[in-house]
């Protein structure tokens, strides 16, 4: 191989390569600076939601069950992680039931029975002062 044809593929192989370095960078950056953005719905007191042991609430078409775990606040999203149909809580068993394939869990969320492999989404919540806020994605 001549010296030009040598000098000529090295720089060929640089260009390449410094396009492809600043493509991979630009796709990078894409969805790197994307902030989820939340809206407060107020849910209502703390006392309310401990008094009742428990609060079925719809927002916006969703439906969430919210409640005190371990002394913190959580809201659940009541729709079954398996095939999406809407969860029900049967107070005979303290337990929501999915009517569509049979799937069972806790109060927490958490699975007893299949064919439901993940728990219930958990949906973020904030406290300010004796208000309870649900932080919705969805808008």
């Amino acid at each position: 191989m001549t010296r030009r044809r040598a000098l000529a593929v090295t720089l060929h192989t640089l260009w390449i390569g410094t396009l492809a370095w600043l493509g991979a960078r630009t796709l990078a950056g894409v969805g790197g600076g994307v902030r989820r953005v939340f809206r407060k719905v107020r849910l209502g007191t703390l006392d309310r939601i401990v008094a009742a042991n428990g609060s079925i609430v719809a927002v916006e078409g969703k439906t969430y069950f919210v409640t005190i775990e371990r002394g913190s606040p959580i809201a659940l999203d009541m729709q079954c992680t398996h095939g999406a149909c809407t969860v029900r809580y049967d107070t005979e068993s303290d337990r929501f039931v999915c009517p569509c394939h049979g799937g069972i869990f806790q109060r927490d969320g958490t699975v007893v029975q299949g064919p439901p492999q993940q728990p219930l989404a958990r949906v973020p919540v904030r406290v300010e002062g004796d208000q309870l806020y649900l932080l919705d994605s969805s808008s």
